[in-house]
């Protein structure tokens, strides 16, 4: 065990270091284009880039998957260029298809109106982003961390921080942000191939269509899951547009925006190094050793989230009148109802595990279709009489619904071992911080500095409550250290004995 929580820290903290450049570069991003652009415009910009994130996992959610479920089997077999042939087989044609056929289509055909620019340029960019994301995948499954931090950086900081240059600096209006994020793919994409050294891995003979059913056996089903998850995180902005129009989906995304990415520097590292391990883990040691794994990254988990919901919550008003203008302000009142919601959905990514290591994949339609069709029902009664504030409280209920039903049908698979000792001293540490927040946040500091100020003391507090309280154990902390001690020398040897 000790080994895999290496390897999972040794690749966590490239991740952490990519999707907390991010989740800065986009909060970053807020305070520049809340600035520029007015709700209505910010609305457009959110639903367009939105669309683009939504819509691309469908493209590209099968071979991610099934790459990341299926290396360890043929890295064993010796049969990996296999794999990259089959998996990369679909890339070209899918741009040609969206470049030639697509993108004619939405430029000279389509009644698009004063928004035709925005959505074509839009559509190059998912014609790139899925193929982008396969790749990355192979850098994941690789192990390869640090080259997919890198990579992945280097495409948001065109997005956001290129983006908004153009924006502030060029009067390129929100047409600037997506030129950006064109360039950076475009930039980024054969640098993949160079490093997965596609000439050697790839060969076109090598395409397998028996691996290729074996891809869509196990993860068809996920693009149907990811249409639903579309549905239960995304349909409330659509539905506030056409209830409400963009303003209020301007104030509503901002308000997303900034919990989604504060969660995301947290969840998505963690996840992002955790899922090769717990694949490796259930295929050569088993499911006992896979649930113990998934009870250690439970902890860790919640250790983050937990704070995170806290200070998010008790810091709402600074957040958004720091980060963005005060044509903002009225958004506060949806953080609690998101900031809760947005926990529980992503402490559902645990279970989820359950669903993919059995290769259950389709049991995972059933709280994901349940939950995003309570949430349109939910968002159809509520938006129209309480607007943006509606879709929010609608979005807590659906993804409570989405964590119960999940941890509910997982456990008739496989057992998850709750830390629930370890859940209450990290509420009780949480809950030290959020006094200590609560009178900090009344100290008369000012502006970003005194933003920073109040979080980093917070943070301090959690710390020396959770150090106090022990959920982090001296033996836990020696462990650390040396865990610490292993990723400044960059390696983690393979010879370490278990505890």
């Amino acid at each position: 065990m000790k080994e895999k929580i290496l390897r999972i820290g040794k690749d966590s903290t490239w991740y952490l270091i990519a999707q907390g450049g991010y989740a800065l570069m986009g909060l970053v991003s807020v305070p520049i284009l809340t600035r520029i652009f007015t709700p209505s415009q910010y609305g457009v910009y959110s639903l367009v880039a939105v669309s683009v994130m939504l819509i691309s996992p469908v493209f590209y959610i099968t071979f991610n998957m099934s790459v990341i479920r299926f290396y360890p089997e043929l890295e064993d077999k010796g049969d990996l260029p296999t794999l990259y042939s089959t998996a990369l087989h679909y890339a070209p044609h899918f741009m040609v298809a969206t470049l030639f056929v697509v993108l004619p289509i939405a430029a000279f055909v389509l009644p698009l109106g004063t928004n035709r620019g925005v959505i074509c340029l839009a559509i190059a960019i998912f014609a790139l982003y899925v193929p982008f994301y396969i790749l990355l995948t192979f850098l994941q499954a690789r192990q390869q961390a640090r080259a997919y931090a890198i990579l992945f950086l280097m495409v948001y900081v065109g997005r956001y921080l290129v983006g908004a240059a153009l924006v502030k600096w060029a009067g390129t209006g929100v047409n600037g942000v997506f030129f950006a994020w064109l360039g950076a793919l475009i930039i980024v994409m054969p640098i993949e191939l160079i490093l997965l050294r596609i000439t050697d891995n790839f060969k076109w003979s090598k395409y397998s269509p028996r691996l290729i059913k074996q891809f869509f056996s196990y993860g068809f089903v996920l693009i149907f899951t990811n249409i639903s998850s579309n549905i239960l995180t995304s349909s409330d902005r659509y539905l506030v547009q056409a209830f409400k129009g963009s303003r209020q989906v301007g104030l509503y995304s901002v308000v997303y925006t900034l919990a989604v990415d504060s969660f995301t520097l947290i969840l998505s590292s963690l996840q992002l190094g955790a899922a090769p391990v717990v694949m490796q883990t259930y295929e050569r040691e088993g499911e006992a050793e896979t649930t113990h794994l998934l009870g250690r990254i439970t902890r860790l988990l919640l250790i983050g989230l937990v704070p995170m919901t806290v200070g998010l919550y008790l810091l709402r008003i600074r957040v958004i009148h720091v980060l963005t203008s005060a044509r903002y302000l009225p958004s506060a009142t949806a953080v609690l109802p998101l900031a809760l919601g947005i926990f529980c959905y992503n402490l559902a990514w645990i279970p989820t595990y359950t669903f993919y290591v059995k290769k259950r994949t389709r049991m995972i339609l059933i709280p994901i279709v349940t939950s995003a069709l309570l949430n349109i029902g939910l968002n159809l009664v509520l938006i129209p009489k309480y607007g943006f504030v509606g879709a929010a409280w609608s979005t807590m209920i659906a993804y409570v619904v989405y964590l119960t039903i999940m941890t509910t049908l997982s456990e008739r698979l496989m057992h998850w071992e709750f830390p629930w000792l370890e859940v209450i001293k990290i509420v009780a540490a949480a809950a030290v911080m959020g006094i200590a927040v609560y009178f900090l946040n009344k100290v008369p500091v000012h502006g970003f500095g005194g933003l920073v100020l109040i979080i980093a003391a917070g943070a301090f507090v959690y710390i020396i409550a959770v150090l106090a309280m022990r959920v982090v154990t001296p033996s836990e902390m020696q462990f650390a250290r040396e865990t610490l001690r292993r990723l400044r020398d960059k390696a983690v040897p393979r010879n370490v004995e278990d505890e």
